[in-house]
């Protein structure tokens, strides 16, 4: 699940930028965080449901949503719960997976000998 396409980064990659210049220009994984952060639960819910449906229009019958964008307890129960949500929405079977560590969360960048405490 997420909250806005970062396709445009497959272009960056393809073009040979790595993750921490696609990262310095605003891209990557804590700007998905970041989306994430911003969005309610009814909003991942309205963004999510229309590829769900979709994906399940091409014969899929069973999806992994990983969870682990949150970087912050709080979003990642937010994220737990808009799953649960798609769960009773969709006939789909719908695993949630927990993909932690995506990224350093920003409030402990040069400050990782605390980050244990988050994790």
């Amino acid at each position: 699940m997420y909250a806005g396409s970062r396709e445009i980064e497959y272009i960056d990659k393809i073009r040979g930028l790595t993750y921490e210049e696609i990262a310095n220009r605003g891209g990557g994984i804590l700007n998905s965080a970041l989306r994430l952060h911003e969005a309610s639960e009814d909003e991942l819910v309205e963004q999510a449901l229309p590829r769900l449906r979709e994906i399940m229009m091409l014969g899929t019958g069973a999806v992994e949503i990983k969870s682990g964008y949150g970087l912050n307890v709080e979003d990642e129960l937010k994220m737990l719960r808009v799953i649960r949500k798609l769960q009773s929405l969709v006939p789909l079977k719908i695993v949630p997976t927990f993909l932690g560590a995506h990224a350093v969360p920003p409030e402990y960048k040069g400050n990782r000998r605390n980050l244990w405490i988050w994790l």
